[in-house]
């Protein structure tokens, strides 16, 4: 009964009244349920047995039956040899549990919860009205999640709070896709209306997608928790199989390619040529300015007075099959990013201050003098050029070993050495400490089992706690020590400015006070 009452009240509350507020329905709460349940078992049971052992030795004493069998010559280690039995069973379980049955159901229940990312993100457009993720903000008056629709759309990008870039539509069609057990999304914008908040004008379009495709956040995330132990001893060795870390170790090679690809297109211009090793999906671009420089790890391009001391603006010729599309303007950044739905970088260029466009028909801006005409566009991008190869095969080469040993050998960048020192100094440090917690936990908490039971017969004995409240009150002390000081061993463990040592020390200062307090309690009761 203590068992059932237990594990229903923690898998509802710890699990599923969080997961039901972020848009589970009635089916997969239920679905969940038979995933967490052996999971809370595990964290159930010695509690469950402490606390059964102690009412029923508690009833032994009251009813002077523990009289009787002294009486009768039984000795007191007798008498505690089923509390004994039933603590190696209970902590046989409990290991089996938490070290291979839980590990296996965890992933089912992630899978059961990133099938259901959709319902979560509807809900939350919904009950909230937008969503976030990351720079980019999502507002919709109406969701209809059958058509996958959304009516009345505000999209921003707030990467850079001063100069925030905007589009509005009326409607607009939400697309999913799933790759790698990860779910993307994109919105795409009927007539929309766009533009920046640092702009006087905006620009309206037929359909266009904003933003790019984003992942969206799985409401459990990646715990060593979840993990088996061959997971975790692999994941110890090579923290690169820990998707948080793989994230950073890719915005750092994103921050290293970008400003190697911006030194790359500053020395072309500085020696007067075009730079040329931009291209990707069948078009190739050429591109060149007055001067150049890096700037934030990026290439910034500007305008200003050629060697024939003539106005020389930034230009990109991008030549495609069939016609050519000049882009020119006052200054041009060359940024370098990674996508995660592709696992891959993607360079852009975009151009701003007196940017205009003109598009002409054969390669290499033949007929420009032939009737070709200028758009004026207050903000122009080229997306999607491939990162040229011999960054690209720089970038990599980078192991997370390297970034760890020769973080200079690759960047001046103190933006980017930031990241790599905060990678190596909290980031890595935070994961093994997390794993590490997490062995000594799962085999701490195994063995406190036979020592909670074991000492529930005691203290039911000695205290006469035949009665629920004085067995819940006497059992509960035990056992919350165990559990917080295990607890707060892993959350100490997990934070990279306390040392492993005063973690694991917490983590197992528990079960040194359950024995120090079975001893004392047996020794009481063998002289009494």
């Amino acid at each position: 009964m203590a068992l059932v009452a237990f594990t229903l009240v923690m898998t509802v509350f710890a699990i599923i009244e969080p997961l039901r507020k972020q848009g589970l329905i009635a089916e997969q709460v239920g679905t969940l349920i038979v995933y967490t349940l052996p999971v809370m078992l595990s964290l159930t049971l010695p509690i469950a047995a402490l606390f059964a052992t102690t009412i029923v030795y508690g009833r032994f004493s009251q009813d002077n039956e523990l009289m009787a069998c002294r009486a009768s010559g039984i000795s007191m280690r007798t008498l505690l040899k089923p509390a004994i039995v039933l603590g190696l069973v209970i902590t046989a379980g409990s290991l089996l549990l938490s070290n291979l049955v839980t590990p296996s159901l965890a992933e089912n229940a992630a899978r059961a919860i990133k099938a259901n990312v959709k319902a979560a993100l509807f809900h939350k457009l919904r009950s909230e009205g937008y969503v976030s993720r990351g720079e980019i903000i999502i507002h919709a008056s109406r969701a209809d999640s059958d058509a996958n629709v959304l009516e009345g759309v505000v999209a921003a990008n707030v990467k850079d709070w001063a100069d925030v870039r905007f589009g509005t539509a009326k409607r607009a069609q939400i697309y999913f896709r799933t790759v790698d057990d990860e779910t993307y999304v994109s919105v795409h914008l009927d007539d929309p209306v766009g533009g920046r908040t640092g702009s006087s004008t905006v620009a309206r379009g037929q359909k266009q997608p904003f933003p790019r495709e984003l992942l969206l956040p799985n409401p459990i995330r990646e715990d060593p928790a979840w993990y088996s132990w061959p997971r975790l001893f692999d994941t110890f060795e090579n923290p690169m199989r820990n998707r948080d870390i793989q994230r950073h170790v890719a915005d750092i090679r994103r921050g290293i390619g970008g400003r190697m690809l911006a030194q790359e297109v500053a020395a072309a211009i500085a020696a007067g040529e075009p730079y040329r090793k931009l291209g990707g999906e069948g078009k190739r671009l050429d591109l060149s300015a007055a001067s150049a420089e890096v700037a934030g790890g990026e290439g910034v391009l500007h305008a200003g007075a050629g060697a024939d001391g003539q106005r020389k603006p930034v230009l990109a010729v991008v030549s495609e099959p069939g016609r050519t599309i000049l882009y020119e303007g006052d200054t041009a950044h060359v940024r370098c990013e990674y996508w995660e739905l592709t696992r891959s970088f993607v360079v852009s260029v975009e151009f701003m201050g007196n940017a205009r466009i003109m598009v002409l028909p054969g390669p290499d801006g033949e007929g420009a003098q032939e009737g070709g005409a200028w758009t004026e566009r207050e903000v122009l991008k080229i997306g999607n050029l491939t990162l040229p190869d011999s960054v690209s095969q720089a970038v990599s080469r980078i192991s997370l070993g390297d970034l760890c040993t020769n973080r200079t050998a690759y960047t001046s960048d103190p933006v980017v050495l930031g990241a790599i020192d905060r990678l190596v100094r909290h980031d890595l440090r935070k994961l093994k400490g997390r794993i590490l917690g997490e062995m000594h936990g799962r085999v701490a908490y195994g063995v406190s089992c036979l020592l909670l039971v074991v000492m529930g017969a005691a203290l039911g004995m000695v205290f006469r706690g035949g009665q629920v409240l004085s067995a819940f009150a006497l059992s509960v002390v035990p056992a919350t020590i165990v559990v917080v000081m295990v607890l707060m061993g892993q959350q100490m463990m997990g934070n990279p400015d306390v040392s492993y040592e005063a973690g694991l020390a917490c983590i197992w200062a528990g079960i040194g006070l359950l024995v120090v307090g079975n001893a004392y309690i047996h020794l009481f009761l063998l002289r009494k």
